[in-house]
């Protein structure tokens, strides 16, 4: 089977898929890459992080989450769901970064990402928290998760819980 990446092309010989993850009861979910949230203000895109609009940062990639999850999953899960609850969010120290990307090869067509590294901490979340969460943690938190943006890491269980089971 062959693999194209960019002009390269692979032979795929094998590939062994890893074991879904399923989320038991206390885990930390640490972001590797930057988490980017933006907002439309007054006519102009603005990025938000958690340290400079907390509400509104929980609240829009609460939403982020569960378009995505209601997307690929085909449920309807209501905006105002509390995807959050027993969730702890805490911003990494000295993580915030900007971003330059360029779409087109050898031009000067760039924007910036402006975004941060994020820490959840989760207690006890009922399954249909589980449920999101999982998807979400393949498919990538916040936005521009095709640039790599997103990526996050289970880092271990908290306090006195279980961090995870294999399906």
């Amino acid at each position: 089977m062959p693999v194209n990446l960019g002009e390269y092309s692979f032979k795929l010989i094998s590939y062994k898929p890893l074991p879904k993850l399923k989320f038991g009861e206390n885990f930390i979910l640490e972001s590797e890459s930057i988490i980017n949230i933006t907002i439309h203000e007054n006519s102009k895109i603005k990025s938000i992080t958690l340290s400079s609009d907390s509400e509104r940062f929980k609240k829009n990639l609460s939403r982020n989450l569960l378009k995505k999850y209601n997307y690929f999953s085909k449920e309807k899960i209501d905006e105002d769901f509390d995807l959050f609850e027993n969730i702890e969010i805490e911003e990494i120290e000295n993580t915030l970064k900007a971003v330059k990307i360029n779409f087109i090869k050898n031009s000067d067509n760039w924007f910036d990402v402006i975004g941060s590294r994020y820490r959840l901490k989760a207690g006890k979340i009922n399954e249909t928290q589980k449920r999101i969460l999982e998807m979400c943690y393949d498919l990538g938190f916040g936005e521009r998760n095709t640039f790599g943006f997103g990526f996050m890491n289970l880092k271990g269980p908290s306090k006195n819980g279980r961090c995870l089971k294999t399906a």
